[in-house]
């Protein structure tokens, strides 16, 4: 009897046997592999902060007043520049809401729609006074055509031109830090990261123009990076160098 080719049978169909073991774990170690690298990578990827964006903007903000007012002859000096004054009452509640602080002082270009005109015409502030937060304005002008006659009081619509805010941004983007007493917001820079492009955070501090805020916007200046996105908002707190997702 020849057994041995039966014995050289069996060990191949053992060599080939262990072979395809040894090649399957290879593919599921790799697949194994593979899915652990996406699955960590996408994990790392979820503990970033979200953030949304926002650019500063640059603004000239008109503020409009209705309200009711004095209209008399203008007195000396006035008269030798303008025709007639008007004494506006400008009350505290009516700007806070619009504006932080109401700049508008001596010399200040505005415009009057009185009632029953119909057309706005130029004047200007000749006089403030505050009382109790309330301000006391006296506006010279002269109408634009025809004239008018004084009278006790009347309806006044009044509109202000402050002056260009070069930068403003959502009062959420600003940052407060109580141990240094500083005002900031997050700049957001791109790099090249080991994966692909990572988005990540600069803190800059930032000063306030005036008015210092006007309706929910802030007017900030003090940063060199305002051609940069700003963080308006976060899911999580945020830090200088962090790296983030892009909301959207």
């Amino acid at each position: 009897m020849w057994v041995k080719p039966a014995l050289d049978r069996g060990c191949v169909v053992m060599k080939l046997s262990s072979r395809k073991v040894g090649g399957l774990f290879a593919v599921l170690f790799i697949a194994g592999l593979i899915i652990c690298t996406v699955y960590s990578r996408g994990y790392a990827e979820m503990q970033k902060p979200l953030v949304q964006i926002v650019a500063a903007e640059s603004r000239a903000v008109v503020w409009s007043y209705e309200t009711r007012g004095i209209v008399r002859m203008a007195d000396f000096p006035h008269s030798e520049n303008y025709e007639f004054t008007a004494d506006i009452i400008v009350q505290e509640d009516d700007y806070s809401s619009h504006m932080s602080e109401f700049l508008m002082t001596e010399g200040w270009p505005v415009r009057l729609n009185i009632a029953g005109w119909g057309y706005l015409t130029p004047g200007q502030i000749v006089h403030r006074g505050d009382v109790y937060g309330d301000i006391r304005l006296t506006i010279g002008f002269t109408p634009s055509f025809g004239s008018m006659a004084a009278e006790d009081e009347i309806g006044i619509m009044l509109e202000l031109e402050m002056d260009s805010m070069p930068y403003t941004v959502p009062e959420s983007a600003v940052y407060f830090d109580s141990f240094s007493n500083q005002h900031y917001l997050y700049f957001v820079t791109r790099r090249e990261g080991a994966w692909d492009r990572e988005y990540v955070l600069v803190r800059q501090d930032i000063t306030f123009g005036l008015p210092r805020r006007v309706d929910s916007f802030a007017n900030v200046s003090g940063g060199p990076n305002f051609n940069l996105p700003i963080v308006s908002w976060s899911d999580k707190p945020l830090y200088d160098g962090a790296v983030v997702r892009l909301y959207g």
